[in-house]
């Protein structure tokens, strides 16, 4: 928590271990599994009616795209009510107690930092690959919501 403080970032905490952050206008949940495992889920930035996505499988594509070649892992919901699916970022971390009990805010900080920003990069590099997918396959994004 010190960490994050040290981040001019806001955190409330709340039952059964979660947290939720907001750094750089952007909203994670953060849980520690009481096994040295963090993980932080970025959730809903992305969400798109079924109706107006054309072909589900180039979504598709780009997510597993995207899970090739980053750190942070692209999920997605389907939502019943709004007949929409909707996507989420989570990563897993080791938490090392050396790390843990550093000393150093600073170095524990940029690192929470690199994280988040990581997490947070994910959904424009979603969208440069979907882009991408599109152009090739000559699809149309028009109607797809972010």
């Amino acid at each position: 928590m010190e960490a994050m403080d040290h981040m001019n970032c806001s955190y409330d905490s709340v039952e059964n271990g979660v947290i939720h952050v907001a750094y750089n206008n952007e909203h994670f949940m953060m849980n520690e599994s009481g096994q040295n495992i963090i993980q932080i889920f970025h959730g809903f930035w992305y969400e798109a009616p079924l109706d107006e996505i054309g072909d589900f499988s180039i979504i598709q594509r780009t997510i597993n795209d995207c899970n090739a070649n980053l750190f942070s892992r692209i999920v997605y919901t389907y939502e019943e009510d709004k007949n929409a699916i909707a996507l989420h970022t989570y990563c897993t971390l080791a938490c090392i107690p050396s790390i843990a009990s550093n000393p150093n805010l600073t170095d524990i900080a940029d690192f929470l930092k690199s994280i988040f920003d990581s997490i947070i990069n994910v959904k424009y590099v979603f969208h440069d690959a979907m882009d991408d997918f599109i152009r090739g396959a000559g699809w149309s994004q028009s109607g797809i919501k972010s």
